[in-house]
């Protein structure tokens, strides 16, 4: 997980997701379920949008069909929300790391947050529930920020708050790749 491999991972990314050159691109890499907060990470991000108009969130991962399915209405706007681009799953998540300004990993449960790790590793900052695991990967205020499980105010805030102050995002970024 070396973003310095995929020097052009940001121009095919958005290029892939058919954005312009001045989209901030909220990834999520991961199982898209109920249990890895993608209800919450959708409407956050959707509130996030109303004031950050170039914001853009990027799914990475499967659906899963029978256990833990998503509700309906997150379904559709996963599907039909020109500002959501699902991917599926992908055997190169270094790729989306690289081509990527902020992660976020909004999850109920988590072992470590290995992803949270490799998000780290490629230089990139990482917005996450305050949950056992998540709160051994990120130091809040220092390699990402922490929100209360299930908070969408809290999540779109970190949001609005990360994709607005660049500076912030960039040293956050830095310190994670420190870290990792």
């Amino acid at each position: 997980f070396d973003a310095e491999r995929f020097p052009d991972a940001r121009e095919k990314l958005l290029q892939e997701v058919k954005v312009s050159s001045d989209s901030i691109i909220l990834l999520f890499i991961g199982r898209v379920t109920r249990d890895k907060g993608i209800a919450e990470l959708v409407t956050s991000f959707l509130q996030a949008r109303n004031q950050i108009k170039n914001l853009e969130l990027v799914l990475v991962g499967p659906f899963e069909e029978k256990l833990d399915i998503l509700p309906s209405e997150t379904l559709d706007l996963i599907k039909n929300n020109p500002h959501i681009h699902h991917l599926g799953f992908k055997t190169n998540p270094e790729f989306y790391f690289a081509g990527a300004d902020i992660f976020c990993l909004p999850s109920y449960r988590e072992g470590f947050g290995t992803v949270v790790l490799e998000a780290a590793a490629s230089g990139l900052c990482t917005i996450g529930t305050r949950i056992p695991g998540l709160v051994d990967s990120i130091v809040d205020g220092e390699t990402g920020m922490l929100v209360e499980l299930k908070n969408t105010n809290e999540l779109s805030k970190a949001m609005v708050e990360l994709a607005s102050n660049q500076k912030l995002r960039e040293q956050l970024s830095l310190n994670a790749l420190e870290r990792a």
